[in-house]
């Protein structure tokens, strides 16, 4: 019997042997307590209690069921208490009337969660890019303290502007903003006691890319050279070409003179090639072929007054006027025994010729023939090297797209990380492909210090080729076609 109802009851007693009159005696007291309106999760320590009783003038709250140091207080409606931690927590009630009678402890639960729920997000099965506004998300979400995960909202709006709240699902479909260009879609969760998590976000490139198919139906195409007016390639050993739109109409059909065309090359006014009976030009708008030289070469290329041959161990120089009768081609440089590739870039300052040893490594000699006749060369580690002015690029399967000086000063400064397959290089642009798989490329392209703009995916492609303001591609396949893409 706790000193409350002692003491009443002594008083009581004191009374009846005086003689004097009992006041009847009050009723049992009971009571029940409930937790936040009885809810199972509360995002927050402080929480509110609602104390119902009867016949109770006083009671006493705990986290503990054995109330120590805990002081009676008068019975009120309702009133808060404060846990010390989250988690899964009880609380324990006892009521007492007047006369200090006290009900057996009687308790609540609930789930104390004040921290958030944590989440990640994907676009697209984890890709860097898209070519549609719809896309899937991978979400995965947990919640700390076991209060669940009901309800997420995603957004184009990193405010969550307009956003309303659904049951997740951990593969949503979502639709990105319109426009070319990177898409950002944010997520967040909401767990079962309220709490909201931080933004959630991630990335992926719309690439809405408008595409022009001038030609399908090829056959083998490869070799293509083009310009702002017109593109040419090799097809079935036969020179092919077009105008490209906007520009005068027009198809060209040019059979090899001996064998097969090997290469091509154009300038303003006639379309070259070289076969096994020589080097070749014709009119871009058609015409009878001229024989310019009878050397047999197995690539050309032309700048200025001259074409450039490679014949497999010598670079050639020929007039694009053609040799006079018993004129040779210009001797530029001559390859050294054991060595089987060779790739000339042709600049305002010279004519560069880079031959290339497949031993161990590639090992690459370039020999920079300048206007002055004067000769310059040293040697590095690369593929596919290009001049452009006096700025080498080539790819290093390490590094990516290197370049540096022309006379070899200087440390190579990284302009396109690797892996890269195949590299072109224009006045102002570098394009290059992403290796996929065998059958397989990514196209980029960059200019100056912008960022690598994806021109094409997975494209099954056998050559590319950049102009001022356009890219062209060939692809292979049962339905090979000539691609293009120009800037918007």
């Amino acid at each position: 019997m706790d000193i409350v109802r002692s003491a009443t009851l002594l008083v009581c007693l004191a009374a009846l042997a005086c003689g004097g009159s009992s006041t009847p005696p009050p009723g049992v007291p009971s009571g029940s307590i409930t937790i936040e309106d009885s809810k199972p999760f509360v995002g927050k320590r402080t929480v509110q209690v609602a104390l119902q009783s009867t016949n109770a003038t006083l009671y006493q709250l705990s986290d503990s069921p054995d109330f120590v140091n805990v002081n009676w207080a008068p019975v009120v409606a309702s009133t808060t208490f404060t846990f010390d931690s989250d988690g899964s927590k009880t609380l324990y009630a006892k009521f007492a009337n007047s006369a200090g009678l006290a009900t057996s402890p009687m308790s609540a639960s609930v789930l104390i969660d004040t921290v958030p729920p944590i989440g990640t997000v994907a676009l697209a099965s984890g890709l860097s890019y898209t070519f549609t506004t719809n896309i899937d998300l991978t979400l995965s979400y947990s919640d700390p303290f076991g209060s669940g995960v009901p309800g997420m909202q995603i957004s184009n709006d990193p405010s969550f502007t307009g956003a309303t709240w659904q049951a997740p699902s951990s593969t949503p479909s979502w639709t990105v903003l319109p426009g070319e260009g990177l898409k950002t879609v944010y997520v967040r969760f909401m767990d079962g006691a309220g709490n909201i998590s931080a933004p959630i976000s991630a990335t992926i490139d719309l690439e809405q890319r408008v595409y022009t198919t001038l030609a399908s139906g090829l056959s083998s195409p490869q070799s293509l050279v083009a310009d702002d007016l017109a593109a040419f390639w090799i097809e079935g050993g036969a020179l092919k070409g077009l105008g490209l739109p906007g520009q005068p109409a027009f198809q060209f059909s040019q059979n090899a003179t001996t064998g097969t065309i090997s290469d091509c090359a154009l300038d303003a006014t006639s379309v070259y090639w070289s076969d096994t009976g020589g080097v070749w030009s014709v009119p871009r708008a058609g015409g009878q072929p001229r024989q310019l030289a009878t050397t047999s070469t197995q690539r050309v290329w032309v700048f200025d007054d001259n074409l450039y041959s490679w014949s497999g161990d010598a670079l050639l120089a020929i007039p694009k006027t053609g040799l006079a009768p018993g004129q040779s081609p210009t001797l530029l440089a001559s390859a050294s025994s054991g060595l089987d590739c060779g790739f000339v870039s042709v600049s305002a300052s010279g004519v560069h010729l880079a031959i290339v040893s497949y031993c161990v490594h590639p090992y690459d000699t370039t020999v920079s023939v300048r206007p002055d006749g004067s000769t310059s060369s040293y040697s590095f580690s690369g593929l596919d090297p290009q001049f452009r002015g006096d700025t080498l690029y080539w790819i290093d399967q390490v590094q990516g797209v290197l370049r540096r000086g022309a006379d070899g000063v200087g440390h190579p400064d990284a302009v396109v990380p690797a892996p890269v397959a195949d590299l072109r290089v224009t006045a102002d642009t570098v394009g290059w492909t992403v290796p996929l798989d065998v059958n397989s490329v990514d196209l980029f392209k960059t200019r100056g210090t912008e960022a690598p703009y994806a021109i094409a995916r997975k494209q099954d492609l056998s050559s590319f080729a950049l102009t001022g303001s356009s890219v062209l591609w060939l692809t292979r396949g049962a339905n090979a076609s000539l691609m293009l893409w120009k800037a918007p």
